[in-house]
């Protein structure tokens, strides 16, 4: 019976072992920062309802510090991904291309400009909160609708999942 158990164990252990990569990685997560986000201004391309209002909250995670410069908005049943296009922080006017997570399981693609004030001005490894203000067109995937927002987000803990 313990060598059942035993062998068992052991391909438990392979099996796992397998599935998650091997030997956990000494390597240090990218840098981020996470928080909320409020919705302060809403256009009028924008459909007021549920998932969209001014005061809406969605948890927030910035990435500013990891080879192209992510924003991430998680609301109640959606989600998207923001990737600056080109190099630098995501402040100033430029473009993006986002990735949205709906609530039905779909998955679209779509992009647009935003417009972002930045505090600090530039983040590095040791700042420990950012607050970004502005504005994305296209916000969430909805053509015309531009978001005008609040982040407020703190240093995520390094050795966090």
């Amino acid at each position: 019976m313990n060598k059942i158990i035993c062998t068992a164990k052991i391909i438990c252990a392979l099996i796992v072992f397998t599935l998650f990569g091997g030997v956990a990685s000494a390597q240090t997560p990218p840098d981020s920062w996470q928080g909320a986000m409020t919705i302060r201004t809403l256009s009028a391309g924008c459909t007021q309802d549920d998932a969209f209002r001014i005061g809406k909250i969605a948890f927030a995670v910035y990435k500013p510090l990891s080879g192209g410069t992510r924003l991430q908005f998680v609301f109640d049943r959606t989600a998207a991904n923001y990737l600056k296009t080109g190099a630098g922080q995501m402040k100033g006017a430029g473009s993006y291309t986002a990735t949205k997570l709906g609530s039905r399981a779909g998955v679209t693609q779509f992009s647009g400009t935003f417009s972002i004030v930045q505090s600090p001005a530039t983040v590095v490894a040791t700042t420990p909160n950012v607050i970004l203000t502005g504005s994305f067109t296209n916000f969430h995937d909805k053509t015309g609708c531009t978001v005008g927002f609040t982040a407020l987000m703190t240093k995520r803990p390094a050795n966090s999942d």
